[in-house]
């Protein structure tokens, strides 16, 4: 960062970006929404690093499906990577085909959307996110060995979950971050 050279902020259509970031939001809490309850099922296994609250209601619902609660930020993105669901993809289906080409212009977002489905299963993503529709223009190889261990993962949930810790701790080791 200290060593990045300074350029002069690019230029943004703030309407265009307001309403990419208003059906993003409804997206991805759609998304979390739905995802909550297996988050919550594979949040005990991920390893801590000291003891934590909860965060209760974090998203407020108004249509009678109570509030969502989940764990903190590093256990709720630990808990998706291990079944091969980046957090990064959340809400990208609320993403139109020229949201997209909008969002090239950051060179960052292409980049950090692909490194992210490294990690991921396609076959999970389908079943848990089916109406997402990773974009053509995100072309992107998931990691054949950490796909594998994601279904591992996802199969230990589903059906025998005894040595389910040391999976998701391989998984984190193979991604060299917990979550």
């Amino acid at each position: 960062i200290n060593q990045h050279k300074r350029s002069k902020p690019r230029e943004i259509d703030v309407n265009k970006s307001l309403d990419i970031i208003q059906r993003l939001t409804k997206s991805y809490q759609k998304d979390v929404e739905r995802l909550a309850p297996l988050i919550n099922s594979i949040a005990p296994y991920i390893p801590k690093r000291r003891a934590r609250a909860l965060h209760v209601g974090l998203f407020g619902y108004s249509r009678g499906e109570g509030k969502v609660i989940l764990p903190r930020a590093i256990t709720f993105c630990a808990s998706l990577y291990s079944i091969g669901v980046p957090p990064e993809i959340l809400g990208l289906g609320g993403l139109k085909k020229e949201d997209i080409e909008y969002l090239k212009q950051d060179v960052s977002f292409l980049y950090d959307i692909k490194k992210a489905l490294n990690f991921s299963n396609k076959n999970i993503i389908s079943k848990l996110l089916p109406e997402l529709k990773i974009p053509s223009e995100i072309d992107f190889e998931s990691d054949e060995e950490y796909s594998k261990l994601a279904m591992s993962i996802w199969q230990g949930i589903k059906f025998d979950a005894s040595n389910l810790e040391s999976l998701i701790l391989e998984a984190a080791e193979y991604r060299n971050f917990l979550g």
